[in-house]
């Protein structure tokens, strides 16, 4: 295994927007198909694709925290809209542990 961080199920795609992960695990793949006969340069290019990736799910967890901190009113008041607002925010806070999940195990390189 070249790289754990890359192994994760995190930024996998699951709708027809990319990602910023999704990106990164693409650029991974070519990286390492391209320079699989130069292992110093794959290493460190390995390396560096690795700490955007946790940058990116750094920025992602920030940015859902933010969107999370908004107030309720944001969302509108109609119970139609109500509910809605209460599912996104369910999901948004799994991802966000998703985010906070992935970060203890690969934030800290």
């Amino acid at each position: 295994m070249i790289s754990a961080v890359f192994e994760s199920e995190k930024g996998k795609l699951l709708n027809q927007h990319r990602t910023i992960c999704e990106v990164h695990r693409q650029l991974f793949d070519i990286i390492v198909w391209e320079f699989q006969d130069e292992p110093s340069t794959l290493k460190k290019l390995v390396g560096l694709l690795e700490e955007a990736f946790i940058m990116g799910v750094k920025m992602n967890a920030k940015l859902l925290e933010h969107k999370l901190s908004l107030s309720p009113d944001v969302f509108n008041s109609s119970y139609a809209k109500d509910k809605q607002a209460r599912e996104t925010r369910i999901r948004l806070v799994e991802t966000l542990n998703q985010n906070q999940e992935f970060l203890a195990v690969y934030g800290d390189k």
